[in-house]
């Protein structure tokens, strides 16, 4: 990804300023955090229903980005803005390093989380989420994060992954006879995998791919 070209040379600059900080200041309170951002000013607050029941930190994390992106009908973009963060910090072992150093001071964090956002040209949401998740030092768990939204985003939009396995081969012709017979709204994207096992050749077909 081209906007990370220049992570390299922003990182060095700033890792000078870098500085041991406590949890305890890296990461104010979490509900608070959650709140404040899921809150759109001039917005009338509107109850959203998270559409999947998320546990622990990422859990949380993806379900206060959801409401926010629900507010402003941009949960496609987001998502995608999400995954094409991720695979750019996994496409660059320095910012990679960088996410994962809890010793970076949080102004650092944030000031280089903020130009690679602006760079990538992220939507408010998506921006203002990596900032909270650099403020927080949860950038290391983005990953995670990101995968809990991606199921998030799968439920808006009424898709359903489901997986059947045979001890016969689906040839695709099979497979779509079965998903009108069987389902409804089924989208015709198709992934099969061979797996060897004592039973022989089983196929595990994923839909939606």
């Amino acid at each position: 990804m081209a906007f990370y070209g220049r992570v390299k040379s922003e990182i060095s600059l700033l890792s000078s300023q870098r500085s041991t900080l406590q949890r305890s200041l890296i990461a104010p309170s979490i509900s608070q955090a959650f709140r404040n951002f899921a809150h759109v000013p001039g917005q009338k607050e509107t109850k959203i229903k998270v559409p999947i029941a998320m546990f622990g930190g990422s859990g949380n994390y993806a379900s206060a980005l959801y409401i926010a992106a629900v507010k402003v009908n941009s949960v496609d973009k987001v998502d995608s803005e999400l995954l094409q963060f991720v695979e750019g910090v996994k496409g660059s072992p320095i910012t990679s390093q960088f996410i994962k150093d809890i010793s970076v001071a949080k102004d650092v964090r944030v000031k280089v989380i903020q130009d690679i956002a602006t760079q990538a040209k992220f939507s408010d949401v998506t921006k203002n989420f990596l900032v909270l998740l650099a403020e927080n030092g949860r950038l290391k768990n983005v990953d995670t994060i990101a995968k809990r939204f991606a199921e998030l985003a799968m439920a808006y939009k009424g898709e359903v992954k489901a997986t059947v396995t045979t001890v016969i081969y689906f040839f695709d012709h099979k497979c779509r006879t079965y998903s009108h017979d069987k389902l409804t709204e089924v989208k015709e994207d198709w992934a099969t995998y061979v797996v060897d096992d004592v039973f022989g050749k089983q196929e595990a077909i994923i839909l939606p791919n």
